[in-house]
Protein backbone atom coordinates (compact mmCIF):
# COMPACT_ATOMS: atom_id res chain seq x y z
CA UNK A 1 0.00 0.00 0.00
CA UNK A 2 1.32 3.47 -0.86
CA UNK A 3 1.51 6.62 1.19
CA UNK A 4 -1.79 7.57 2.76
CA UNK A 5 -2.92 11.19 2.78
CA UNK A 6 -5.52 12.61 5.14
CA UNK A 7 -7.18 15.33 3.05
CA UNK A 8 -8.89 16.90 6.08
CA UNK A 9 -5.47 17.77 7.47
CA UNK A 10 -4.22 19.24 4.18
CA UNK A 11 -7.22 21.03 2.67
CA UNK A 12 -8.63 24.23 4.02
CA UNK A 13 -11.74 23.99 6.20
CA UNK A 14 -14.11 25.26 3.51
CA UNK A 15 -13.07 22.65 0.94
CA UNK A 16 -13.32 19.81 3.49
CA UNK A 17 -16.83 20.98 4.40
CA UNK A 18 -17.82 20.90 0.71
CA UNK A 19 -16.55 17.34 0.38
CA UNK A 20 -18.35 16.09 3.50
CA UNK A 21 -21.61 17.78 2.52
CA UNK A 22 -21.74 15.41 -0.48
CA UNK A 23 -22.83 12.73 1.99
CA UNK A 24 -26.59 12.31 1.68
CA UNK A 25 -27.51 10.04 4.57
CA UNK A 26 -26.79 10.11 8.32
CA UNK A 27 -25.72 6.46 8.11
CA UNK A 28 -22.79 7.62 5.94
CA UNK A 29 -21.42 9.62 8.86
CA UNK A 30 -20.69 6.64 11.15
CA UNK A 31 -18.05 5.03 8.92
CA UNK A 32 -16.53 8.41 8.12
CA UNK A 33 -16.03 9.11 11.83
CA UNK A 34 -14.11 5.81 12.13
CA UNK A 35 -11.51 6.65 9.48
CA UNK A 36 -9.26 8.79 11.69
CA UNK A 37 -9.27 11.05 14.72
CA UNK A 38 -9.07 14.15 12.55
CA UNK A 39 -12.10 13.06 10.49
CA UNK A 40 -14.06 12.25 13.65
CA UNK A 41 -13.23 15.61 15.21
CA UNK A 42 -14.05 17.43 11.97
CA UNK A 43 -17.45 15.72 11.59
CA UNK A 44 -18.38 16.46 15.22
CA UNK A 45 -17.11 20.06 15.16
CA UNK A 46 -19.12 20.86 12.03
CA UNK A 47 -22.31 19.07 13.09
CA UNK A 48 -22.69 17.02 9.90
CA UNK A 49 -24.86 14.32 11.50
CA UNK A 50 -27.23 16.94 12.90
CA UNK A 51 -27.51 18.76 9.57
CA UNK A 52 -28.19 15.54 7.67
CA UNK A 53 -30.86 14.48 10.16
CA UNK A 54 -32.53 17.87 9.96
CA UNK A 55 -32.47 17.71 6.16
CA UNK A 56 -34.12 14.27 6.21
CA UNK A 57 -36.51 15.02 9.10
CA UNK A 58 -37.29 18.77 9.11
CA UNK A 59 -39.87 18.28 11.87
CA UNK A 60 -36.95 17.71 14.27
CA UNK A 61 -36.06 21.40 14.01
CA UNK A 62 -38.93 22.10 16.42
CA UNK A 63 -37.31 19.96 19.16
CA UNK A 64 -36.01 22.25 21.88
CA UNK A 65 -33.62 19.84 23.61
CA UNK A 66 -33.06 16.15 24.19
CA UNK A 67 -32.66 14.47 27.54
CA UNK A 68 -30.24 11.54 27.42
Amino acid sequence: MGTQLDFVSYLDNEMSVKIFTCLNDPSDIAPVRCVSHSWRDFVIANGFAKHLCLRMFPQLSRVDHVVE
